[in-house]
């Protein structure tokens, strides 16, 4: 009899519990205004614009929600198995929703709105009445090229989020924490602190950067990441030395390694050779290659970097193909897929006309 209770149980909550990502939150993309669809985390933060609409949605019947903005209860509208709400019409502003079951609560998370600034081409962001230096964002060159082809890509977002301490340890994506997104340079240094106050972020890269990690985990053995770098400013960005139109300033970059074993802040040796090469990093080029190719992902941006330290992997969406580093080399441009090469070969072809119309107008000269 009481192995019939417990089966009966069991079979209970693995229906009710079952599929954890069958709760999903819909809403739009920061920047580009795309409609995406979040799977639900428990602690989850997402952020959304100031009276933004968002949706819970395939919410069991047995589960009911609560919203609260400042310890009061706020509105919401059910409709069959989803919920949906309108956030605060202010900037800063924090929704605590709460999916319960009859005697617990099954999921918790929170909606953060954020802020805009249209006139940040100065190199400042601006909210209540409050000033942050971020450096200019660089102009589209005329030059021919793949930021000049893709210049949509290149514009500067608009809208940004204050830096919020309480939040370090939730998470924003299956595999990123909140304290990802803007990451402290030197960690082992308690001193070291972040570079800014404020941030941008796409869910763009966060359901890529999962996809990728998942894939990668088939051909290694891992669970976490160390992110080393997420969201930076122009100006913090420049003084790294790196691209002007790094991806990293339009909040769609992830750089990051391995870091579960000893010694630590040194890529893991996942190729089990016992040696530090940057063929540690080979299972997120698989990955990366075989979610373009199948176009489980869209065509982003990889590089393989090497030091001391071993190898790290630089990951980002930017919604075009992008390889360098050790990429480059596992996968040459004669070895990409038709539709991709036929692009790679076109922006060249505008390259160098544009270069021989130069050198002739300066010949005129």
């Amino acid at each position: 009899m009481v192995l019939k209770f417990l089966i009966l149980y069991s079979f209970l909550f693995a229906s009710l519990f079952s599929n954890e990502s069958a709760i999903k939150v819909v809403l739009n993309e920061l920047n580009n205004n795309k409609l995406t669809v979040i799977k639900l985390i428990n602690k989850h933060v997402l952020f959304i614009k100031p009276k933004g609409i968002f949706k819970i949605t395939n919410l069991n019947k047995k589960f009911t929600v609560s919203i609260f903005y400042n310890n009061n209860s706020y509105p919401f509208k059910n409709n069959k198995n989803d919920v949906i709400v309108t956030a605060p019409n202010l900037s800063n502003a924090e929704l605590q929703i709460y999916i319960n079951t009859e005697n617990s609560i099954y999921r918790s998370f929170s909606i953060i709105t954020a802020f805009e600034d249209k006139n940040i081409h100065d190199g400042f962001v601006r909210f209540n009445k409050n000033k942050y230096v971020i450096g200019p964002y660089p102009k589209i060159p005329s030059k021919p090229g793949k930021v000049n082809y893709f210049k949509k890509e290149y514009t500067p977002p608009k809208w940004f989020l204050l830096w919020n301490t309480s939040l370090l340890n939730r998470p924003i994506s299956k595999y990123l924490k909140y304290k990802d997104l803007v990451t402290v340079p030197k960690p082992l240094d308690k001193t070291s602190k972040r570079p800014t106050k404020i941030f941008t972020c796409c869910y763009k890269i966060m359901k890529e950067f999962d996809n990728l990690i998942d894939t990668s985990r088939e051909n290694a053995n891992f669970r976490t990441v160390r992110v080393l770098s997420f969201y930076r400013t122009p100006l913090y960005n420049k003084s790294l030395g790196t691209s002007a139109f790094s991806r990293h300033i339009y909040g769609d970059a992830i750089d990051f390694f391995i870091d579960e074993n000893k010694p630590f802040m040194i890529m893991d040796d996942l190729n089990g050779d016992n040696k530090k090469t940057v063929s540690d990093a080979k299972p997120f080029f698989l990955a990366y290659k075989k979610l373009i190719t199948d176009k489980s992902n869209p065509p982003g941006g990889m590089g393989i970097y090497f030091s001391k330290k071993g190898a790290s992997i630089h990951y980002d969406s930017r919604g075009h193909l992008a390889r360098w580093g050790a990429v480059d080399k596992w996968w040459p441009i004669k070895a990409l897929p038709k539709d991709l090469k036929d692009l790679e070969d076109k922006i060249k072809l505008l390259q160098d006309k544009y270069n021989k119309l130069h050198q002739k107008k300066k010949k005129q000269k």
